[in-house]
């Protein structure tokens, strides 16, 4: 069974090794000053949905009770049989 998991341990290692050096190569074909704008700017992108969120809540917060009035479900109302 030993024998059996080195070579896929050696397999495993070895592609380990080949992602982290494409990685590298990627990373060395795109200038330092892009990639820390790209940081910056996914940082911003995510900031802007934090603001986005708690303005939706904020809006949802004051309306709430008047949206929930207008959606509830029309009174059943029992019609008498003669």
């Amino acid at each position: 069974m030993q024998a059996r998991r080195r070579p896929l341990r050696k397999f495993a290692r070895h592609q380990i090794n080949a992602a982290q050096h494409v990685g590298q190569a990627v990373v060395s074909l795109v200038p330092s000053g892009t990639r820390t704008h790209l940081r910056a700017a996914a940082r911003e992108w995510l900031l802007s949905f934090g603001v986005f969120f708690d303005e939706a809540a904020d809006l949802l917060g004051n309306d709430a009770p008047k949206a929930r009035a207008s959606q509830a479900p029309p009174q059943k109302v029992k019609v008498k049989v003669e």
